[in-house]
């Protein structure tokens, strides 16, 4: 008898630590979910401009018009309409990839922390596409 009792307080304390465990398990996984959700939104947003072959800004703009998802990006968190309109509009004011970079690190010093080199040349020429600035730059260079 003596030994069921054991048996039993055993197999009670075994499972009230694998509980446990789990329970904390469960905890961190849905943790690490939130924070990988937070870059791969950014990283879907990369994605998106840089894959589409001829880039419309404004049919782009009109599709992010409802999208409420935050995407972090340094320090700060953008809706998609608010990321697009910021790169739209440092694009246009710089003449330069280097400008660029330095009007989007003026406000967020960390900002292209997050973008590689040849992901932000290639979103510059993006958001540049279509622009009245890189019609007249296209005619300057071949003239």
């Amino acid at each position: 008898m003596k030994t069921l009792y054991l048996t039993l307080a055993f197999l009670i304390f075994a499972a009230s630590v694998n509980a446990q465990k789990y329970t904390m398990a469960y905890n961190d996984y849905s943790h690490k979910e939130r924070v990988i959700s937070n870059t791969s939104s950014l990283s879907n947003f990369k994605k998106d401009v840089i894959s589409k072959e001829k880039f419309a800004y404004r049919d782009f703009l009109k599709q992010t018009k409802n999208n409420k998802n935050a995407i972090q990006v340094g320090q700060q968190t953008f809706t998609k309409k608010e990321l697009t309109k910021l790169l739209r509009k440092s694009a246009l004011k710089a003449d330069n990839i280097e400008e660029f970079e330095n009007l989007l690190n003026k406000d967020n010093p960390q900002f292209t922390n997050d973008f590689s080199n040849t992901e932000l040349q290639l979103i510059y020429q993006k958001f540049r596409e279509g622009s009245l600035h890189k019609y007249i730059d296209d005619l300057v260079s071949n003239w």
